[in-house]
Parts: structure tokens; C-alpha cells; sequence
């Protein structure tokens, strides 16, 4: 019995022997992960945010300039003007 007590002293310098540490790294590297997925999705969902609006508004952007263009160039051009009508 003295033996095995004087062998666990040797072992553990803090008084005990237990797997305390193993526990604690684990939740720590847990709470790491879950910190590290959500900073990554928030990442990304700005990501998203950002250059898909800006895609989704360049896009009605040039929408706009072509439906004016046709507008103000092909639709004024063919189109007869009150002093044609007259005539």
C-alpha cells in the first residue's frame, strides 16, 4: 500500500492523478471550433451580401442603360413625329 501511494506521488507533482486536463482541452478545442464556424459563415454570408449585390445591381444597372438606349435611340428614330402625322 506505501508502494503504490509513493509511486502515484512520483507520477503527479500537483497531488492527484486524474483526467481533468483531457476534459478541459477537449471543451476548449470544441468552444475553438464553434467560434472558427461561426466567424466562417459570417464570413461568407457578408460575402454573399456583398458581391451579390453588386452583381444583382450591376446587372439591373445595365438593364436600365440598355432599356433606355433603345428608348432614346431606336424608338425616337422610327417613330413618327407629330409634324409627320400633320402632313
Amino acid at each position: 500500500m506505501e508502494r503504490e501511494f509513493q509511486e502515484r506521488e512520483k507520477k503527479c507533482l500537483v497531488g492527484h492523478d486524474s483526467e481533468d486536463g483531457i476534459v478541459i482541452i477537449m471543451v476548449l478545442v470544441a468552444i475553438a471550433v464553434v467560434v472558427a464556424v461561426i466567424c466562417f459563415l459570417i464570413y461568407v454570408s457578408v460575402y454573399i451580401i456583398l458581391y451579390g449585390g453588386g452583381i444583382l445591381g450591376g446587372f439591373f444597372s445595365i438593364r436600365n442603360y440598355l432599356i433606355s438606349l433603345k428608348h432614346n435611340i431606336w424608338d425616337s428614330n422610327f417613330r413618327k413625329t407629330a409634324l409627320e402625322n400633320a402632313a
